[in-house]
């Protein structure tokens, strides 16, 4: 069939009806509804609208704790306001005053306090056309059962020779409520002013820009910063600590200048200013694509120390877990961009439009993961945008392997329920495939109606719908019903067949999904067919049944077919196809994501000539990266071959990238013996981590008996975030060898990185346990370590020495549990010492 001919198409089974079923509670796996989570939910009350907060706060960093003055200016939603209900967990309300602000009278006020809510109650009656001012002074002390969230201290004391002394925030999804009382659910904006004093030598950032900043003569300075835009309470922020800072300015979509300013740990700005150069290229992108200038009036991006440090993102800054700075071995194989996309976008999608409640979270989460694939697009091309979406689909396919549930969903009972891969991979993949059935014109005009119409407003999916219908000019319920509001996706079966001799190519598609479960998906896909001397031809085909095959007439022989180029349809795929096409598609089709599926197609077949040089071919020749590294993984069935030795030896030994090489690796480590066992030994001094991990984990488990004595050669290793260690304190562990135990005791010296010393106290006790000799040198090592000024590491360490400490250890247990200020260490310390006290025996037991 030549160009422009038309295709038909013929439903071969009857659309069956939409079923969805929730599993029972005890099942593994379970589908979630829309409507139960609905039935269930109850919208949070406002009664006053919260106009502007002014916070300040002052720092007792040895004993980690903070004194507040919060003082918020609201106004009545309603006539004769009795009582006003701030959210304040786990604080320490001292006392509360109103200032009314057409006035000059100052009450103090009665309140009432539960540890969850602060109940205040006006003196009289407040009126809608009243504005009055609360303030409301506190303490705030972090307490050990909220995971390090709200605010967060780092060394507090100083005494940690490896972490910085550092305090942040952290707000999402209900935190801010543990370090300031305030109203805090996404419903409602405020502008903001954060004042905070610290010790003279440390930096503040915070929301907003810094207007002020004042000395005192005891060594202290007080910083204002002022946020003038309206956000909400989540997105209120701030880190001190003492940083290597840098500054750029930024010339954006208006023409003004925007001041960037730049944070690294001391000494490590050099890795820092290695990322950091990409952020202007992001806002550009991001400008460009939406027409929306960056909303805020200045950019900070903060490296953040400790476990608990996720990557955030306050209006106006970037909190981002130190961790994620790469150093320079790292740097080649860093996937930084995505992490800097996504804070970025965060300052317009999260910032300047907020979900109006959590459920709503994937509205503007998933468009905060979709712009990863937009500015790799714009800067490297469909091929990256394609590995995204491969990536994407794969994340969320292992998720929904366990549950599957809504994007827009109310039946949570922890809003961190919905930080998953429905809420940022589904959502994104979901809005590529609007992208799709839209066009680009009609998909970017309807993004851009909803930024500029919901600035500084909660939007919710009803809010996107609209602005994309605006956008497009179509009716999209029925889309936004089916990909927002139902579970699951579809599960397809392509079968591709071709007649020569009748010139009929034939696509069947079957939706294979459990339809007790889930609904038969109605969407739209594209039938590519390939010719040898004639332009492809495309058709766009709608699939609305269970069964539907679509029958093509063509002209001229068919070299291969493909259904849905691009790899749009957020759905699994499972295309029968003969080898002969496969391989064509692999060697000819002019899209990353059509090789990709050839490649993986062709893995398991079985091992032919045919198939081997094709998978070579792609190993050295695709231009795309992650294709080089599928096919590179792929020959591990043909690595007893001298001819792929040689091509993989060759990969290992160059110069693509380390995804590659480590995945070559792998293939290598199926050769002969000696040659795998050469090849693996060698890579443990490759340039990449990436790669000598992989060494690493190939040499433990296929040649136990050659590792440890490899492995020696990485005992001294100091890698960046301890990659290296932390993989051989696992390979050693996998081992169970006796001669890799030394090295884990080696990283129970006090002066090891606190990472390596909790890795080591959690493994060791499974090693050691029935070794006398090792299992005594390790008990003396963790007691050593009972008074580490690492929490994590003085947790595992209590909870090791729960499992082999003895009887005379018992007093230096006992000992460290009186001073021991952790109720979670404590308990296990108690543990310990229960396990180690000898039984009572009651008087009256024994034989009569």
């Amino acid at each position: 069939m030549g160009r422009g001919e038309e295709a038909s198409a013929t439903a071969t089974a009857d659309t069956l009806a939409k079923v969805v079923e929730v599993a029972e509670e005890d099942s593994t796996f379970r589908v979630y509804t829309y409507e139960e989570g609905l039935e269930q939910y109850q919208p949070p009350a406002r009664t006053y609208d919260l106009l502007h907060t002014s916070l300040h706060l002052k720092f007792d960093f040895p004993a980690e704790r903070a004194e507040g003055v919060a003082v918020h200016k609201l106004t009545p939603l309603t006539d004769g306001l009795k009582e006003l209900r701030f959210h304040a967990q786990d604080l320490s309300i001292q006392h509360v005053t109103m200032v009314v602000v057409e006035g000059i009278a100052v009450d103090t006020l009665a309140f009432d306090y539960d540890g969850q809510d602060l109940l205040i109650y006006p003196y009289v009656g407040l009126l809608h056309a009243d504005t009055v001012q609360i303030r409301i002074a506190y303490t705030v002390e972090p307490q050990e059962d909220n995971g390090q969230s709200g605010l967060v201290f780092i060394d507090g004391e100083g005494i940690d020779p490896e972490y910085p002394t550092q305090v942040w925030t952290q707000g999402r999804p209900e935190d801010s409520r543990r370090w300031f009382p305030t109203w805090d659910l996404p419903n409602d904006f405020a502008t903001y002013e954060l004042i905070l004093t610290v010790p003279g030598a440390f930096s503040t950032v915070a929301n907003g820009v810094l207007l002020d900043s004042e000395d005192t003569s005891d060594g202290l300075r007080t910083d204002r910063w002022v946020l003038n835009k309206s956000h909400a309470s989540h997105l209120t922020g701030f880190a001190v600590g003492i940083f290597d800072e840098s500054e750029a300015m930024y010339t954006g979509l208006t023409n003004q200048e925007i001041p960037f300013q730049y944070f690294a740990d001391v000494g490590k700005k050099e890795d820092a200013e290695r990322m950091y150069p990409v952020f202007p290229q992001i806002f550009e992108a991001f400008e460009q694509r939406l027409g929306v200038p960056y909303p805020w009036e200045t950019f900070k991006v903060v490296p953040l120390q400790g476990s608990a440090a996720s990557q955030a993102e306050p209006s106006s800054a970037s909190f981002l877990n130190s961790t994620l700075v790469p150093d320079h071995r790292s740097f080649p194989e860093s996937a930084y961009k995505d992490e800097l996309a996504r804070s970025v976008a965060h300052q317009w999608f999260g910032s300047l439009v907020t979900a109006k409640d959590w459920a709503n979270l994937a509205v503007p989460e998933g468009l905060v993961t979709y712009f990863e694939q937009v500015f790799a697009e714009q800067t490297e091309g469909e091929e990256e945008a394609q590995r995204h979406r491969i990536q994407w689909l794969e994340t969320y396919l292992a998720e929904a392997e366990r549950y599957q549930r809504p994007l827009i969903w109310y039946g949570y009972d922890d809003p961190e329920e919905l930080v998953d891969a429905h809420t940022s991979e589904k959502a994104a993949l979901v809005l590529d495939y609007l992208r799709y059935q839209l066009g680009e014109d009609a998909f970017w005009m309807g993004v851009q109606t909803f930024l500029r119409s919901h600035q500084h407003r909660p939007v919710g999916v009803d809010e996107l719908q609209l602005a994309m219908e605006l956008g497009s000019g179509f009716a999209l319920r029925s889309f936004f019903d089916l990909w927002y509001r139902e579970p699951g996706h579809p599960i397809l079966e392509v079968i591709h067949t071709y007649d020569r001799r009748s010139r009929l190519y034939t696509v069947q598609v079957k939706q294979k999904q459990d339809r007790s479960r889930l609904p038969v998906y109605d969407f739209q896909a594209d039938i590519e067919l390939n010719f040898i001397a004639m332009a492809p031809f495309t058709q766009r085909v709608r699939i609305f049944s269970a069964d539907t095959t679509f029958v093509f007439t063509v002209s001229a022989p068919v070299t291969f077919g493909r259904f849905d180029p691009g790899a749009h349809v957020p759905a699994p795929k499972v295309v029968r196809k003969t080898l002969l096409d496969w391989i064509e598609q692999a060697r000819h089709d002019d899209e990353a994501e059509g090789r990709y599926a050839a490649v993986k197609a062709l893995i398991p077949r079985k091992p032919t000539r045919e198939v081997r040089d094709e998978l070579v071919i792609r190993a050295t020749e695709d231009p795309a990266m992650f294709i080089r590294e599928a096919a590179a993984g792929g020959l591990a069935a043909y690595a007893k071959e001298p001819y792929v030795i040689q091509i993989l030896q060759r990969i290992v030994n160059g110069t693509d990238h380390a995804s590659v090489r480590s995945a070559a690796l792998r293939s290598l480590a199926a050769a002969p013996r000696d040659q795998a066992v050469n090849a693996l030994h060698a890579a443990l001094q490759d340039p990449s981590y990436l790669v000598v991990n992989e060494a690493i984990g190939m040499m433990a488990k296929k040649f136990p008996d050659q590792a440890v004595t490899s492995f020696l050669s990485l005992y001294d290793s100091e890698s960046w975030n301890h990659t290296i260690e932390r993989t051989l304190i696992q390979a050693i562990v996998d081992m169970k060898r006796d001669e890799g135990i030394p090295y884990l005791l080696m990283k129970l010296d006090p002066r090891a990185p606190a990472a390596l010393k909790e890795s080591s106290a959690r493994m060791l006790p499974g090693l050691v346990a029935e070794k006398q000799g090792f299992r005594l040198e390790t008990t003396r090592r963790l007691l050593n370590l009972l008074d580490d000024p690492n929490d994590q590491v003085r947790l595992a360490v209590a909870e090791a020495l729960r499992q082999i400490a003895g009887p005379d250890n018992l007093n230096r247990i006992e000992s460290r549990f009186q001073k021991e200020p952790s109720q979670q260490i404590r308990k296990v310390l108690q543990e310990a010492i229960a396990n180690l006290q000898p039984p009572t025996i009651s008087p009256n037991s024994g034989s009569q």
